[in-house]
């Protein structure tokens, strides 16, 4: 995981910042989310992968795909579900079957991470 120290790392997970310190070519070879289907040319940036991780290889750069609002949304619904306070913070009393689909996505797709990281670490 990202040392919160470091301006790259926090660079690296907003999106667009990269704009600042590589060209197109290169972004496109990261697989830059804000860059047209066509121009991605290469492999969006998984040190994880090959590393036994068992997560698919991503299709476009981590920055990008944390914007998304549908990430950032259940990223904080995933929170209050923790607490449980979800229909709260959705002010809804009938959730759709897709919200507990999302968090669960997640929250496995975190877990994995964190069990990753420890396992690299240790090594």
């Amino acid at each position: 995981m990202a040392d919160g120290g470091d301006s790259t790392a926090q660079d690296w997970m907003e999106c667009g910042a990269c704009q600042r310190w590589l060209d197109r070519p290169m972004r496109g070879r990261w697989n830059c989310g804000l860059l047209p289907a066509a121009e991605r040319v290469g492999e969006a940036p998984a040190p994880w992968v090959g590393k036994k991780h068992g997560g698919p290889q991503p299709t476009v750069c981590a920055g990008y795909t944390t914007s998304l609002p549908l990430v950032a949304i259940t990223s904080r619904a995933m929170h209050w579900a923790d607490s449980g306070m979800l229909k709260d913070f959705l002010q809804a009393d009938d959730l759709p079957r897709t919200t507990f689909d999302y968090i669960d996505i997640l929250r496995g797709a975190v877990q994995s991470a964190e069990r990753f990281a420890i396992a690299e670490e240790r090594k």
